[in-house]
């Protein structure tokens, strides 16, 4: 398992970080850039737990 290469791909996605030496400001530089990188496709993909919760609300049965 090549975990570098696996968090490499992250980087290159744009979801990710890579860190490889791990220092007091290092870390936390990458972990404020970390949390600024901005969501990209949430919408895309859709939540079973919302579309779950919305057929218990509606009270609607038919699921299909």
């Amino acid at each position: 398992d090549d975990q570098v290469k696996r968090c490499k791909m992250a980087e290159e996605e744009g979801w990710g970080l890579v860190l490889l030496e791990r220092k007091k400001n290092s870390l936390e530089n990458h972990v404020i850039a970390l949390l600024r990188i901005p969501s990209q496709d949430a919408k895309l993909y859709p939540n079973g737990a919302d579309e779950v919760a919305n057929i218990l609300l509606s009270g609607d049965s038919a699921i299909d």
